[in-house]
């Protein structure tokens, strides 16, 4: 009786524990689903953009890594190198695939699920009442699932600031998570640790961290250091200003170590601001840029029932907009008496928009749409946050109407669901598959050079990496530019135009590829865009530096190749 009732406790203890374990099992089995369908779903809608000379030359540093070359010696690199997460990305992917034109959209997908992801967390962590998540959640990722084709191009071809804003967003979780009542002596060190090194390596592969993440944190927690009562309160309030005044001499160590190691050339981040004249224009051009970025630009349009998504993305800004205004009001007010501020996270997501927004005024007037994403995907953050604090737990008492008017929205919101839904396609043809060896233009190229044997030569940089891309690496072309410009700026250099000869491009480009090789023959030029134009990329040029060529082949789909029966050299 004795050992049926010892059996009976444990079978009962062991259904108890099964029972504990169901629920982890669903939601792991639940969010391994989610992300599978969310990467099919982004890959997809990646696959329609075009194949970029950037993002090929990353691609290209990433496979170089891989073969060896661990620090990057002999490369050059804009301002912003991506190092993490897209470089690392890019060299698992090239470590499996090799030069593949398939990752320069796999790697954005993932980095995008990164995004969802830290944008999610960040809205609901310790915001509302578990009911209330996925309400919250999908307030501030509903931009980056509907994007629109502005926003897609940037979040799902980058590295474009993307993966910055997602070491931004984990750094500012880390941090929130350190401030709570209740943490561990350990854990508060761990938490920090994790914040030094994601902003410490984030600033070494792209200087926009300072501006999305570090300058909000020190202003935030410095001023609520500063100000706030009780004295007793600000303590917590030093770890986030240490952390990140910290990384600012992290990442000076990291960089120290990169040159002592004969590693890559980084081209220093030099900040300007605009004429004065042109402040007009650049708010202008911030304004036209954000409304492109949601989709809501309704101006020059009919009213018809297609206005309805573009006003509803335009509700959408302007309520981001609203409340950054608000948490921004309220944080100061509440500094000028020495009250606690609000909820930290949302104050720090509110002013990296702030910020953000008034760096993109001061910085450049143009339509560009990729410096305005990052303050864009706070502005969505603190929107959702400050919905979970503020109308958590209406919603969570209200599901069933809350559902209603959520769906609504979002069907309104998207518009025609078949530009989302329904496959892609190019020339009838299905993409991705249409897409994963670039443009039909790039592609043609590539193979009509590597049926005459021509497998390595120089181009303008707009083509010449993509080329080497979506050959798989069988034909090398680099990119060059001439000495009519100086370089890395690419102002005029004044020389005489019977002085020019071609150079070395020195921008996300290798030194090695210049030096004496005996398979270099050919260079490819294209008339129709201004950039060949601009550095002196042209026939003339082409013979002051190498000769006159053999075969000149005019019309090879957009391009004009020049061949030599001789190695040319640079």
């Amino acid at each position: 009786m004795e050992s049926t009732s010892v059996k009976e406790r444990a079978t009962g203890l062991a259904l108890a524990r099964d029972r504990t374990r169901m629920p982890g099992l669903a939601v792991s089995i639940a969010l391994g689903l989610a992300v599978l369908v969310l990467g099919v779903y982004f890959f997809r809608l990646s696959a329609q953009n075009a194949i970029g000379a950037d993002q090929a030359g990353y691609l290209l540093y990433a496979h170089d890594a891989i073969q060896g070359n661990w620090v990057l010696r002999g490369w050059t690199f804009p301002e912003d190198p991506y190092w993490l997460p897209d470089g690392l990305l890019y060299a698992v992917g090239a470590a499996v695939r090799g030069i593949d034109p398939v990752l320069l959209y796999a790697v954005p997908t993932a980095v995008c699920i990164a995004l969802a992801a830290a944008m999610v967390t960040a809205a609901t962590v310790a915001t509302a009442p578990r009911t209330a998540w996925p309400f919250v959640a999908g307030v501030a990722i509903l931009p980056v699932l509907f994007p629109s084709p502005d926003l897609a191009a940037v979040i799902l071809m980058g590295p474009f600031h993307t993966g910055t804003v997602v070491f931004a967003l984990a750094s500012m979780l880390s941090l929130y998570l350190a401030q709570q009542p209740g943490q561990g002596r350990g854990r508060r060190w761990i938490l920090s640790g994790v914040a030094f090194l994601l902003l410490t390596s984030a600033r070494l592969g792209d200087p926009y961290i300072t501006i999305v993440a570090v300058v909000p944190i020190i202003l935030v927690s410095g001023a609520r250091l500063l100000l706030e009562h009780p004295a007793s309160a600000r303590s917590r309030h030093l770890i986030p200003v240490s952390v990140a005044v910290a990384s600012w001499p992290g990442f000076l160590a990291l960089l120290w170590l990169l040159r002592h190691l004969g590693g890559a050339t980084v081209t220093p981040f030099h900040p300007t601001t605009i004429a004065y004249a042109r402040l007009g224009d650049s708010v202008a051009a911030l304004g036209l840029a954000l409304l492109k970025v949601v989709g809501g630009d309704i101006f020059g349009r009919v009213f018809d029932a297609s206005l309805i998504p573009a006003v509803l993305r335009l509700t959408y800004l302007a309520s981001a907009l609203v409340v950054a205004w608000l948490v921004l009001r309220d944080e100061v007010r509440a500094a000028a008496h020495g009250r606690p501020g609000q909820d930290w996270l949302l104050a720090v997501t509110a002013v990296a928009a702030a910020v953000a927004l008034a760096g993109n005024i001061l910085g450049t007037s143009d339509v560009d749409t990729r410096y305005r994403v990052p303050p864009f995907i706070m502005l969505s953050v603190a929107l959702a946050r400050w919905l979970g604090i503020r109308a958590g737990s209406w919603i969570a008492h209200r599901t069933i109407p809350a559902a209603a008017i959520g769906a609504l929205f979002v069907y309104l919101y998207v518009g025609p669901i078949a530009s989302y839904a329904s496959p892609p396609t190019v020339g009838g043809r299905v993409l991705p598959t249409a897409s994963m060896n670039g443009s039909d233009s790039d592609l043609a190229l590539g193979r009509w050079l590597a049926r005459r044997g021509l497998v390595c030569g120089y181009a303008g940089y707009p083509e010449a990496s993509i080329v080497t891309v979506v050959t798989h690496g069988a034909v090398k072309v680099r990119p060059v530019a001439s000495t009519k410009v100086n370089q890395p700026g690419l102002g005029p250099s004044h020389l005489p135009a019977n002085e020019w000869r071609i150079s070395p491009y020195r921008w996300l480009s290798r030194d090695a590829w210049y030096a004496a090789d005996p398979g270099a023959k050919f260079l490819v030029l294209n008339p129709a865009p201004s950039w060949d134009r601009d550095v002196g990329v042209d026939v003339d040029t082409a013979v002051n530096t190498f000769g006159p060529p053999s075969h000149i082949y005019r019309h090879v789909g957009r391009y004009t190749v020049l061949v030599w029966d001789a190695p040319i050299h640079l």
